[in-house]
């Protein structure tokens, strides 16, 4: 059970956080997608969470946003929001209201170049990969890192680097929920 109330965002499979709730055996109070085809959304989420999911168009509105966010009476002071391959830039008026973290799959902490969209493409020759939590604010993956989880790269092909990506990202998660107090499960 979390200390605060989630509320939790994607727009590809949901595969990222289907993992993370049967890891820390919680699921989000309330779950944003985009997606606009529900037959490809994690089947673990549609069986364990399909009550708790709003679809939003393709590219939300700031009223849109506002909207979901006022299901269950959602309060910015005991409410965080987490984004797991959410691949919209979150409007500025959210981001200054809510408590907002990205998962993102490139060590932007050391490796600035690697913010934006599809860094495992460009991760081929860095020595070290990782994934990073960062706060969220109006720019793309610009926030401050609060946990980073690297390897050592000795994969030589895309798809290595992904899958050991999505372990990194795992990791880094399963840190910031358990870690973080203020976050924390009480089991």
């Amino acid at each position: 059970m979390l200390n605060r109330k989630w509320v939790a965002l994607f727009s590809q499979t949901g595969s990222e956080l289907a993992n993370i709730c049967r890891e820390i055996n919680t699921v989000p109070n309330l779950i944003i997608t985009n997606k606009e085809n529900i037959e490809s959304i994690d089947p673990w989420l549609l069986d364990n969470c399909f009550n708790k999911i709003i679809m939003l168009p393709l590219k939300p509105t700031l009223e849109e946003y506002n909207t979901a966010l006022k299901q269950e009476r959602f309060n910015p002071k005991n409410t965080f929001l987490s984004m797991h391959g959410y691949l919209r830039i979150i409007p500025k008026e959210i981001c200054n209201k809510w408590e907002i973290y990205n998962g993102h799959p490139g060590l932007i902490n050391s490796y600035p170049e690697l913010k934006g969209f599809d860094p495992q493409k460009r991760s081929l020759t860095y020595k070290e990969i990782g994934s990073v939590i960062h706060r969220v604010n109006e720019h793309v993956d610009d926030g401050e890192v609060i946990i980073s989880t690297s390897i050592v790269n000795n994969y030589t092909n895309e798809a290595d680097i992904t899958n050991a990506l999505r372990s990194t990202s795992l990791k880094s998660w399963l840190n910031f929920f358990s870690v973080r107090t203020n976050f924390g499960i009480k089991i």
